[in-house]
């Protein structure tokens, strides 16, 4: 189950620095 968890929170740390990079480029 630590896995999971862990696998989630990496997604988590993806998606925001996406939407940084996004807001960045605006």
């Amino acid at each position: 189950m630590e896995g999971v968890r862990l696998g989630e929170r990496e997604i988590v740390c993806h998606l925001e620095v996406l939407h940084r990079k996004r807001a960045n480029s605006r």
